[in-house]
């Protein structure tokens, strides 16, 4: 948590504060005199901790881009000693009266965190020293305040020292979001969104979905770590992370960075982000260029037609886009080619002309430059460096706005103030500076409400383009991603498509191929299921055209040629069904294919079942004639009544599920369980029709009774008729289909749904089913027909005996064995009058019987008025001589 800022708010003392005895003050006074007048001012100092160097093969190099920032820091310092406005103009009429002079000292952190903390406790062991040496005549004082540090991980460090020392730091490039917890900081960068900004650029541009993550294991790469991953949740990406030891300048390294290439190998990741430092950046790039992971072994060939293997984004690393940037060819060749095609995210800027200006001039005067090298603590490392224009950089200006801030607060900080109020003013500072308005959060100390603008800048490697043995590379701003405090959502610019490491603008896939096991239906079982199809549907052809060509035939009379072309035309739709059932992909018209069955299925089984119920209703009717002596005859007209009924409501309801949108439609599922990748992609998945939500059973439940209902009423009426002689109707056989269709539906339908999951399975048992089914219906039809199929129409009496045996059997009219007895005369009267071929002789013979029934001479009875035997009144057409010929039957 930050210090209170509401404590130690009263007048400053004359600073005279010791601690054991040691004098700890870090403001004094001074005396200067102005022509005649003496003038007591204050005097501050300010230690700059901004690196310069870096270690690279154990030797320190010079980090020309740092040094720039660090001159921008010196400018501001030189500007306000001398209330030079020419940069900011307010600065002259803002200081004026100010009493406050800065002094100006640079140490050399070189990125770490301990050089950095070492470098603030020597200052206070040698100010220590120095007071307690009676003879010493300096007179340097401990720091009030840090300029610096630039890496976070380094800030974190100096600001534990400066917590227990009350001392105030002001960083121009520290963005880890940790550091608003720290006390005594602030900084004039904002909080930087720039993971954000590459997650979201990936995401929008690239359509990642998994990144992978290379970070330093220090404080300021588990920033990254957390800023990255709270990115990825919100834009709905995966992030793996690898982080690394930062010891990479010991014997270690190798083992350190080959562990961390084996473990991004193992992610199988196309993309990744790496949080790298300005002193590790090198030999991470060479591993990841070594093992494959980074550049193309042959960045010089143009192709635009494969696809890059990877792609990189580097945030933080400023120096990479300079103008001024170069690799060595003979040393750094890999690393050259590992850059290639990368991209570098830093914050954007507004170009600001009048700094620019002032740092080219100071760059070319040769006094500023003494100056600039007598101000820091190793004077030697410049002494050989050749100053020239500064390439522009955004930390160039934010180190400008840090100095003045520090200066313009130790302006307006009255007396000798302590490092708590200090800070508690700085937390009110607000100026316009050259980065926009310089304003901090009370709470954290970190700067508040700016629009920030992170540009990807693309690294395009110049090709047979070396100068004096360097390799340079042209940066290309490819887009940019604008976080703005009116928005919640980042905007994206895109200036250039993004170049890849093998020159392609074609981006590689998020993850690598998958590939998945579909569970296609194999093609030895779709041959089968088709087979099957084939043989029902030419069986049903081939039964259908014997009917029509032997219609004349006595057995096919009895069985309607009509109703048994209805029932060849029924199971071939069924059998039909098989075919779209085995559709799957690579084929067209998954989702037509889909409907196709339900619409086979329901007609064919409609047209096949209704044919079936009219049959055995009809005859059921025949039966109970008897009663009435009605001669009745099943016409096509009675088969049709059924069907038409049965097959409109199954065609109504088949329309209305087909135009609605919740149809059947084509679906891949995938299979559950843990048969999953690395990645959580299923590895099995399935094809099947399925519809796209539950108010399908608005139809197919209704469907489904409908059809049941048939066929429960069929099997009724066909059990009722069962006992009927084979060679009058096929009743019997019709019963044996009906249960076997029954039997089939019972045992095949369960299983179906048990293997829907498994498409082969489901396919096959389907495909038995449905052909055992229609077998079931067209064989005990047809087979004891052909078997039959010499048969000849039966003569007189032999119809009435097998008619009035089918009566006797079911019973029909049995009261007592003489109403029977009645009734089978009355039956046979029935049947030789349905007989064409029935002689006179016959009907007189007949006639005779039912007149002495109706008498009651053989058993005395009284039957004329008896509603059960109408035939018994003397006005009975059975007693008119009209039917004296057969003739006239």
């Amino acid at each position: 948590m930050k210090s209170d800022a509401s404590s130690n708010n009263s007048s400053n003392s004359s600073g005279d504060e010791s601690n054991d005895g040691v004098d700890m003050t870090q403001i004094r006074y001074t005396t200067t005199t102005d022509e005649n007048s003496q003038r007591r001012r204050r005097q501050g100092h300010v230690m700059v901790l901004l690196p310069l160097t870096t270690i690279h093969d154990d030797t320190r190099e010079l980090v020309e881009f740092r040094l720039y920032v660090e001159m921008a820091a010196f400018l501001a310092f030189t500007h306000l000693q001398t209330r030079d406005g020419s940069v900011l103009p307010f600065l002259p009429d803002r200081l004026q009266g100010c009493d406050f002079d800065l002094t100006y000292r640079h140490h050399d952190t070189r990125f770490s965190a301990i050089q950095a903390s070492r470098q603030v406790v020597s200052s206070y062991q040698n100010t220590i020293a120095e007071q307690d040496d009676d003879n010493s005549t300096t007179t340097d004082t401990p720091p009030f305040c840090i300029l610096g540090a630039a890496r976070s991980v380094v800030s974190q460090a100096v600001s534990y020292l400066g917590s227990g020392l009350e001392l105030p730091q002001v960083s121009s490039s520290s963005t880890a979001s940790s550091l608003d917890d720290s006390p005594f900081f602030a900084r004039t960068v904002p909080v930087t969104g720039d993971a954000e900004a590459m997650v979201y650029y990936m995401r929008q541009v690239f359509g990642v979905t998994h990144v992978g993550l290379l970070f330093i294991d220090d404080t300021w790469g588990r920033r990254y770590e957390t800023d990255i991953t709270v990115a990825a949740e919100k834009y709905n990406m995966t992030v793996r992370t690898v982080p690394f030891a930062n010891a990479l300048e010991n014997r270690d390294a190798t083992v350190i960075l080959d562990n961390a290439m084996r473990q991004l190998q193992q992610t199988q990741l196309r993309y990744f982000i790496a949080a790298l430092s300005p002193s590790t950046w090198r030999p991470v790039v060479k591993a990841a260029y070594h093992y494959q992971l980074m550049g193309s072994t042959h960045p010089t060939t143009t192709s635009d037609s494969s696809d890059a293997e990877y792609v990189w984004l580097l945030p933080d690393l400023v120096e990479l886009v300079g103008d001024s940037f170069s690799l060595d060819a003979d040393t750094e060749l890999d690393i050259a080619n590992a850059l290639h095609g990368v991209g570098v995210v830093n914050m954007g800027m507004t170009p600001h002309s009048v700094l620019d200006a002032k740092l080219a001039d100071a760059s070319h005067n040769p006094q500023f430059q003494q100056d600039f090298i007598r101000h820091h603590d190793e004077p030697q490392l410049l002494q050989d460096f050749n100053f020239s224009t500064p390439i522009r950089s955004l930390y160039q200006y934010l180190t400008y706005d840090a100095m003045m801030a520090i200066g313009i607060t130790a302006c307006e900080t009255p007396g000798l103030f302590t490092g708590q109020q200090f800070y508690n003013q700085l937390l009110q500072i607000d100026f316009e500076g050259v980065t926009g308005r310089v304003l901090l959060d009370p709470k954290t100390g970190t700067r508040a409400g700016a629009d920030l603008q992170f540009p990807i800048v693309n690294l395009i490697l110049q090709h047979n383009a070396t100068q004096k043995g360097r390799i340079s590379f042209t940066p290309q701003v490819a887009a940019q991603v604008d976080l703005l405090t009116s928005s919640t959502t980042p905007v994206i610019q895109i200036f250039h498509p993004f170049l890849h490491s093998n020159n392609s603008t074609q981006p590689p896939p998020s993850l690598p191929p998958l590939h998945v096991n579909r569970h296609l239906i194999p093609n030895g079982v779709l041959f089968f299921g088709i087979a099957l199809a084939i043989v029902v549907m030419l069986l049903s052809v081939g039964l259908g055209i014997w009917v029509l060509a032997n219609k004349s035939l006595y057995i096919i009379r009895v069985g309607q040629p009509i109703f048994l072309v209805q029932l060849c035309f029924g199971t071939f739709l069924v059998a039909l069904t098989i075919i779209p059932l085995g559709w799957q992909e690579d084929k067209p018209g998954l989702d037509a294919a889909c409907m196709a069955v339900p619409w086979l299925f329901c007609i064919g089984y409609a047209i096949a079942v209704s044919a079936l119920w009219s049959k055995a209703e009809r005859i059921n009717q025949l039966l109970n004639s008897g009663r009435s002596f009605r001669r009745l005859n099943v016409q096509p007209k009675d088969v049709m009544k059924s069907t038409l009924i049965l097959l409109g409501t199954n065609l109504i309801l088949l329309t209305a599920w087909t135009i609605s949108p919740w149809k059947l439609s084509w679906h891949r599922q995938n299979l559950s369980g843990n048969n999953v990748d690395s990645f959580g992609r299923a590895l099995e998945s399935y094809g099947a029709c399925r519809p796209d939500s539950l108010l399908h059973l608005c139809f197919t439940v209704p469907l489904i009774l409908t059809n049941l209902v048939a066929l429960l009423m069929t099997t009724y009426h066909t059990y009722r008729a069962r006992n009927l002689p084979m060679e009058f109707s096929e009743t019997l056989y019709l019963f044996m289909s009906l249960i076997s269709v029954c039997e089939t539906i019972l045992l095949g339908v369960p299983i179906i749904f048990v293997v829907f999951g498994n498409p082969s399975a489901y396919y096959l048992i389907a495909s038995i089913v449905l052909s055992i089914g229609c077998l079931a219906i067209i064989v005990p039809m047809f087979l004891p027909k052909y078997l039959q199929r010499h048969t000849k129409a039966p003569k007189g009496r032999a119809s009435s005996q097998d008619l009035s045996r089918l009566q006797a059997r079911s019973g029909l009219g049995s009261e007592a064995s003489e109403h029977q007895r009645r009734q089978q005369s009355g039956t046979r009267f029935v049947a030789i009058l349905g007989d064409k071929n029935g002689s006179s002789r016959e009907i007189d013979s007949l006639r005779q019987e039912l007149k002495l029934i109706r008498d009651g001479s053989k058993r005395g009875l009284d039957n004329s008025s008896n509603p059960e035997f109408p035939f018994m009144s003397k006005e009975h057409p059975v007693f008119s001589d009209e039917l004296n010929t057969p003739s006239q039957h």
